[in-house]
C-alpha cells in the first residue's frame, strides 16, 4: 500500500469519527430545544394596580419561605405575579423593572404544576399580551428540582419561575459592562415577584444553585438564553409565622480543664406544635444572663423532626448562659452556586448522520478508485 492509500485512509478515518460524534466547535453540546406538541396560548386576566397591603408592609413581612400547604394558587394569582415581575406599564413598553436602555434582556419561564384552569406545563410569559405560550408539556418540577440539585421546595412549590437572560441584547449596546446591568435587573424583577407575592398572602424563595444546562434542556431553553433565577411560589401555612423554640440546656457548669465539647439542641414548632423544617436557629451563651452580652456560637438549621443540634466547647471553665432563638430561613439554600458544566460529546440521533456518512462513503470510493489506477 503506497502512502496515497494511507494518507487517504488517515483523511477517512478523521472523517467517519467526525461524522459520529459533535465535537464542540462544530455544534454546541446542548441539546435542541424541546417544543410542546401544539403551542398553546392563555391570556391572563387582567392584573390589579391596587391592593390593601401597602408596600411598607410588603417590605417588612417578605420572607424566604420553603414550606407550602399544596393548596393550588388560582390564574389570577399567577397573573399578578407575572406582571410584577415583567409587567408592561407604560404605552410605550416600558415594565415593572428598571432596564439599562430599556432593552430589556429578560424572558421569564413558568414551570406550571397546580394552577387552577391551567394545564401543567412549561410556559412562556410574554408581556407586551400579558399571556402565556406553552413550551413543554407536563409537569416538569420534579426535573427541575434535579436541577437544582435537589432543592425539594422546587418541587413542592404550586409554581416555579424561573428568570432567563439574552445577555447580547444589553451586550450589543454596553459591551462587558452590560452583564453587570443584566444582574442587576433580574434582582430587580426577583424582589418585585418576592413582594408581590408577600402582598398576596403567598410564600415564595429566590434559588440560584442549580447546574444551568440542566435547568435549560427542562425548560426548552433556546441557545441564547441562560437561566438566572428560579423562584418557587406557592401557599404559605398560615402558621408560618407563629414559632416556638424549646432549648436545653439553659444553663451549663463548665468544671472540666480544658472545657469538654458539649451538645446544644433546640426544636422548633409552629403554633400546633408541628415541626418546622428547613429554619435557622441561632445559639448564643453568655456569663450573666440579666447583663449579658450575648455572643453568638452558631447557626443550626432544623431537620425533619424540627430540631437543630450544634457541638460547641466553652471558651473556658466556668457557668454559662446559653440560648436559642430562630434566625429566619436561611436565605441561600447551598454555600455556593453551581457553576455550568463543562461541554459534552453527545451522540447524534441516526437520522443526522445519512449525509456525513454518504459523504465519508464517497471519499473512501475515490480513494479506491486511485489506488487501483496506480
Amino acid at each position: 500500500m503506497n502512502r496515497r492509500v494511507i494518507g487517504g485512509t488517515l483523511i477517512i478515518i478523521v472523517l467517519l469519527i467526525l461524522s459520529l460524534i459533535h465535537i464542540p466547535f462544530w455544534k454546541s453540546s446542548r441539546s435542541t430545544t424541546v417544543q410542546a406538541t401544539s403551542s398553546i396560548m392563555v391570556t391572563l386576566p387582567n392584573p390589579n394596580y391596587d391592593s390593601d397591603v401597602s408596600i411598607e408592609e410588603a417590605l417588612l413581612k417578605r420572607r424566604s419561605i420553603r414550606g407550602y400547604t399544596g393548596e393550588s394558587l388560582t390564574l389570577e394569582e399567577l397573573s399578578q405575579l407575572l406582571w410584577a415581575t415583567q409587567g408592561i406599564t407604560d404605552p410605550r413598553g416600558f415594565r415593572t423593572a428598571p432596564s439599562a436602555g430599556a432593552l430589556y434582556p429578560l424572558e421569564v419561564y413558568v414551570v406550571v404544576g397546580d394552577v387552577n384552569d391551567i394545564s401543567v406545563g412549561v410556559y412562556r410569559y410574554k408581556p407586551h399580551e400579558h399571556s402565556l405560550r406553552s413550551v413543554r408539556d407536563g409537569d416538569r418540577r420534579g426535573e427541575l428540582a434535579s436541577a437544582a440539585l435537589g432543592q425539594s421546595w422546587v418541587e413542592s412549590a404550586a409554581v416555579d419561575i424561573v428568570i432567563a437572560a439574552v445577555y447580547e441584547r444589553t451586550t450589543g449596546r454596553y459591551g462587558e459592562r452590560g452583564v453587570r446591568y443584566v444582574h442587576i435587573e433580574v434582582g430587580h424583577a426577583a424582589q418585585n415577584l418576592c413582594l408581590q407575592a408577600t402582598a398576596l398572602g403567598l410564600g415564595a424563595v429566590t434559588v440560584g444553585a442549580f447546574h444551568d444546562d440542566e435547568v435549560s434542556k427542562t425548560l426548552g431553553l433556546p441557545e441564547n438564553e441562560k437561566p438566572l433565577y428560579i423562584i418557587p411560589v406557592g401557599r404559605a401555612p398560615k402558621t408560618q409565622t407563629k414559632m416556638a423554640v424549646s432549648f436545653k440546656p439553659e444553663f451549663i457548669d463548665i468544671e472540666a480543664s480544658p472545657p469538654e465539647a458539649c451538645t446544644l439542641t433546640a426544636k422548633l414548632t409552629d403554633a400546633n406544635l408541628d415541626p418546622l423544617v428547613g429554619r435557622r436557629i441561632s445559639f448564643y451563651y453568655c456569663k450573666d444572663s440579666s447583663a449579658g452580652p450575648w455572643s453568638i456560637i452558631a447557626f443550626g438549621l432544623t431537620g425533619p423532626d424540627g430540631v437543630a443540634s450544634i457541638i460547641w466547647i466553652p471558651p473556658e471553665r466556668g457557668d454559662f448562659y446559653v440560648k436559642a432563638e430562630f434566625a429566619g430561613d436561611m436565605e441561600c439554600g447551598l454555600s455556593e452556586a453551581v457553576t455550568e458544566t463543562n461541554p459534552v460529546i453527545v451522540i447524534p440521533e441516526f437520522s443526522s448522520l445519512i449525509i456525513p456518512l454518504a459523504f465519508t462513503l464517497m471519499m473512501m470510493l475515490a480513494v479506491i478508485n486511485n489506488a487501483a489506477r496506480d
